[in-house]
């Protein structure tokens, strides 16, 4: 009877929050911008672009140093690294969550290699718990050295020192994907979360606007903010399952990486996007089932979601089943059944599309009633131009 509760019920609300952590984006460009409707190379990009000099970059992707990938030989960084430069990255950088070791890894591998060397980007992605606003935004560093990443651990609970280290000391960084951000116990969200999205968008130099686990409106408002502000905008993959450079990725000229970054500060690059379909989504949430069910990194998947939802209910499940795997084993194929079977995931896109939705409206209002709140003054800190 227990085990009945728990799959009929309890199997059902977790589902809902572990499950259906990601979404997805639509195609959408102006003159500045490129979608790829297929999943296309950079070449092929390049070649419909009719400009050969375009550099390719995917700045937003993990390795198995991060806590919710797989340990599979596959997601190691410098697999990670080989894996983009064969998809036509021109610079591949390894963003895992709060981490550092990735980058010393690649850097240790390539020492006798400069000509591969350049083409590797250090980077972390820091999650900050701003202590002013109550908000929890990730921001991705780029070109940063041990000492950097130590100095800035230091300072995640205050965007504004955070912001202002990178900018003294000419590090790149970016404010990622504005519309999800890690919510409180009930996931509910308030003027008050798009008040502090507006004001941490003045202080980036560039705005993750596509990125490819991220619904289309939630996109879509981040774009619009960017636009709103005169930011710099990139597309990524924020692949989890050595994905890299594969459903997102950012082009722009530039002979080294600082002049490439400098474009993309500038406005002077494409975008290539590329929507992830419920149905794929629905691999991850049966992947998740057997890392819950034959102990793949259960502690690390379980903190994620935890992290992610602040659900109680959740993490007594996860731990329930932490302890005890052995009770999921053999329902796993029921719950798998129930996943393909179930519309959450499509409930789920439709309600982060509202949220992305509301956030556009809000910024137009903005817009509208209090330019004053939006115009950016020329002390904004900008940052690594």
């Amino acid at each position: 009877m227990l085990l009945k509760i728990i799959v009929n019920k309890s199997f059902k609300k977790a589902i809902s929050y572990i499950f259906l952590m990601t979404s997805f984006i639509d195609e959408r460009g102006d003159k500045f911008y490129y979608d790829s409707r297929v999943r296309e190379s950079p070449h092929a990009a390049r070649k419909r672009l009719k400009d050969g000099e375009l550099m390719a970059w995917d700045g937003h992707a993990h390795s198995f140093y991060s806590r919710d990938v797989k340990e599979r030989p596959e997601f190691n960084p410098v697999s990670i690294f080989f894996a983009g430069l064969k998809r036509g990255m021109s610079y591949v950088t390894i963003t895992d969550h709060n981490e550092y070791t990735q980058n010393e890894i690649v850097a240790e591998t390539l020492k006798n290699r400069p000509e591969l060397l350049r083409k590797f980007v250090p980077g972390t992605e820091f999650t900050l718990n701003d202590k002013n606003l109550g908000h929890v935004i990730h921001v991705n560093v780029y070109r940063l050295t041990r000492k950097d990443f130590e100095k800035l651990k230091m300072l995640k609970e205050d965007v504004v020192l955070f912001v202002g280290y990178c900018a003294r000391n000419k590090l790149m960084f970016q404010y990622n994907h504005p519309l999800w951000f890690e919510m409180d116990q009930e996931r509910s969200i308030s003027e008050k979360n798009f008040t502090a999205i507006l004001k941490y968008g003045k202080l980036f130099p560039v705005i993750e606007v596509s990125n490819s686990n991220r619904a289309l409106y939630e996109n879509l408002a981040g774009e619009f903010l960017a636009k709103l502000l005169g930011k710099g905008m990139t597309s990524s993959s924020d692949g989890h399952f050595g994905d890299a450079g594969l459903s997102g990725y950012t082009l722009a000229r530039g002979k080294n990486f600082r002049e490439f970054w400098s474009n993309v500060v500038s406005g002077n690059a494409y975008l290539v996007k590329q929507n992830l379909k419920p149905e794929t989504l629905r691999g991850y949430a049966l992947d998740t089932v057997d890392q819950i069910a034959f102990q793949t990194k259960i502690k690390r998947v379980g903190e994620r979601y935890m992290m992610e939802t602040g659900n109680k209910k959740l993490k007594a499940l996860i731990s329930f089943f932490d302890r005890f795997p052995w009770l999921l084993r053999p329902i796993t194929p029921y719950v798998k059944y129930k996943i393909r079977m179930s519309s959450l995931i499509e409930e789920y896109l439709e309600n982060q599309n509202v949220i992305g939705r509301k956030a556009i409206e809000y910024f137009r209002t903005r817009a509208l009633t209090k330019p004053n709140e939006i115009a950016v003054k020329t002390c904004d800190l900008t940052g690594g131009k």
